[in-house]
């Protein structure tokens, strides 16, 4: 009796340490970058990025709720915040300008139904 209660108890333990072990990340190689990607607990994407063999942050990072909705959107330059940052906040876009990770400039915008649409590729 003893070693079967001994033997359930082993049983259960490996399989809940085996339950909470799974792979929460993909990584990828991709000449000079890792590509990466989290996932959320429920198994839906949370980051996609990626580094540089120095295993600094380099690169387009994104960044996604548990519903799959994208919630941030910015650059690293060796581990450090660069350039325009976007953040999706309800009806709302924040714009954060970064150099080396400091803040340069915030807006914020509204976003309405009757969206303004403005082509810079034309001269």
């Amino acid at each position: 009796m003893k070693k079967t209660a001994f033997l359930l108890l082993f049983m259960s333990t490996v399989f809940c340490v085996n339950a909470q072990n799974n792979e929460l990340h993909n990584f990828k190689r991709a000449n000079q970058h890792i590509q990466a990607e989290y996932f959320h607990a429920n198994g839906s994407l949370a980051q996609t990025g990626t580094y540089n063999l120095q295993n600094q942050l380099d690169g387009l990072w994104t960044n996604y709720d548990e519903l799959g909705t994208k919630i941030s959107q910015g650059q690293y330059r060796r581990g450090q915040k660069v350039g325009l940052w976007t953040f999706f906040q309800d009806d709302k876009l924040v714009l954060v300008e970064y150099d080396n990770s400091k803040i340069i400039q915030v807006t914020d915008l509204t976003i309405t139904d009757n969206p303004v649409v403005t082509r810079f590729d034309r001269d």
